[in-house]
């Protein structure tokens, strides 16, 4: 009797990388809907009037319109597990670099920080929806794809509620318009949190299994 290799290839447990890409779509929520917010945030931070402080959401979106089509060239050069990777750590280095120039006071700088932050997602962004189409078999797509709009819309929600916290706490204290290194605590932790997120894009798998 023979016994078809489909019938002793051992089932792949998916629910690891899922909660890992499920983290990706998160941060992709936190950090778009966080410019909303962040609008004021930079307003009271460097004395803006509303024009300049809504250049927040010009730089970071010009930031997927410059980078998209090459973040695609890279991804072919890297392959998507790395360009995730990539792109967290990208994201990193300009949560970093917008933190620094808050406590600087020098607006163009922190812009230049965000324009850094979009340019990372717009790479991670452009290799995790496709990844988790085909991780794990093609009929279960539509639910994970689902999952993952979840993810990101709940981070929709506690976005402008963090930001809104952050800004009401600070903007109490006589020290949030002189913009000390305490102030800039939340970025570094942003930072720390996609270099974490980045040391996790290990675990996913190189190859997702096709159904047969």
């Amino acid at each position: 009797m023979s016994i078809s290799a489909a019938a002793v290839e051992p089932t792949r447990d998916y629910r690891t990388p899922m909660i890992i890409i499920g983290l990706l779509f998160f941060i992709f929520g936190f950090v778009t809907w966080l410019n909303g917010p962040l609008i004021q945030f930079v307003e009271l931070a460097f004395d803006l009037d509303i024009v300049n402080a809504f250049l927040v959401l010009m730089v970071f979106y010009l930031s997927y319109f410059f980078l998209a089509l090459p973040a695609s060239w890279i991804l072919r050069r890297t392959g998507m597990k790395k360009g995730m990777a990539l792109g967290l750590f990208v994201m990193a280095a300009g949560a970093v670099v917008f933190g620094e120039f808050v406590v600087r006071r020098w607006y163009p700088g922190a812009l230049t920080g965000l324009f850094v932050i979009g340019a990372g997602l717009s790479l991670l962004q452009t290799a995790a929806n496709p990844y988790i189409s085909i991780l794990g078999p093609i009929e279960g797509a539509a639910q994970r794809i689902a999952f993952m709009g979840i993810c990101n819309k709940l981070a929709g929600i506690l976005a402008p509620l963090v930001i809104g916290a952050l800004v009401t706490i600070l903007s109490s204290k006589p020290s949030f318009l002189g913009c000390t290194p305490r102030n800039a605590r939340p970025w570094t932790i942003c930072s720390e949190v996609f270099l974490f997120s980045t040391s996790n894009c290990a675990k996913a798998p190189r190859r997702a299994r096709r159904a047969s």
